[in-house]
């Protein structure tokens, strides 16, 4: 409870600044939706050509767009500092971290606050609905439950995986353009799987970013295959342990810049 009470806190601190400087609000968040519009013409533009992609119609990639976006705005809106964990441990900031009474890596959590994705999770569900209606998809209320639970657990996923592939910066020291490089991993899953080759749809399964939307969309279009959605929780909970322990482990080989 105290732990809540604390990101709690933090919350309110990261809203009253932000409402300080509203204007830059205003243009973060429109640049995000600038970057997400250019990834609709891209689709728009493929699909004047073609009438389908990998077997997928515009409507089913829109869809998979909106998965894509939602699986991502809570890590990047509440989660996303732990980016910068390369520049806390060359600044030194890190040590100011661990001499506080809660874990480091909740801590990093509640030190950022990325408000302009919150413009990028409207956008989602705006594309989300569009798509449904000129898919005209037939969705039941209790698959929506289910595939709205299975996107809450696609950010944890997420939040997992970032976390992970970062801890490595408590052994390997400062590495600036890793978080560009595994973003640039998680962009791939804007697309289905069934576009790349085998190889890919293999690696992406085991790491594994599939789950983060293409499984995910799949069960809401009640694909074959969607039935893998279902181990998006399982998989984000083993991810998310894993990531802790990692980090904690990590943070048992980190020395401090005064050392």
């Amino acid at each position: 409870m105290k732990t809540l009470q604390l990101f709690y806190q933090y919350q309110r601190l990261h809203y009253a600044k932000w409402g300080q400087y509203t204007s830059n609000f205003v243009i973060e968040a429109l640049t995000s939706l600038l970057e997400l519009t250019i990834g609709l013409l891209t689709l728009s533009i493929v699909f004047s050509k073609i009438n389908l992609l990998g077997g997928w119609s515009l409507p089913e990639m829109l869809l998979l767009y909106a998965t894509w976006i939602l699986g991502l705005s809570f890590y990047h809106t509440f989660g996303q500092n732990i980016a910068e964990l390369s520049n806390y441990i060359r600044t030194g900031a890190f040590d100011l971290i661990l001499m506080k009474p809660v874990h480091p890596l909740f801590h990093m959590v509640c030190l950022g606050l990325n408000t302009k994705e919150l413009s990028r999770m409207a956008y989602g569900i705006v594309i989300l609905i569009v798509a449904v209606n000129i898919g005209n998809f037939p969705v039941e209320p209790y698959t929506w439950f289910i595939y709205i639970l299975m996107v809450l657990f696609c950010n944890l996923l997420n939040f997992a995986l970032y976390a992970t592939a970062v801890s490595v910066c408590f052994w390997l020291g400062y590495l600036p353009s890793l978080y560009g490089i595994l973003f640039s991993f998680t962009n791939v899953m804007q697309y289905p799987l069934d576009i790349y080759p085998s190889l890919i749809r293999l690696v992406f399964i085991v790491l594994p970013l599939s789950f983060t939307s293409y499984f995910p969309a799949m069960y809401l279009l009640d694909k074959h295959g969607g039935s893998m959605g279902f181990l998006t929780p399982v998989i984000a909970i083993i991810w998310t342990l894993l990531a802790v322990k990692l980090w904690n482990k990590g943070i048992r080989y980190y020395q401090s810049t005064g050392n």
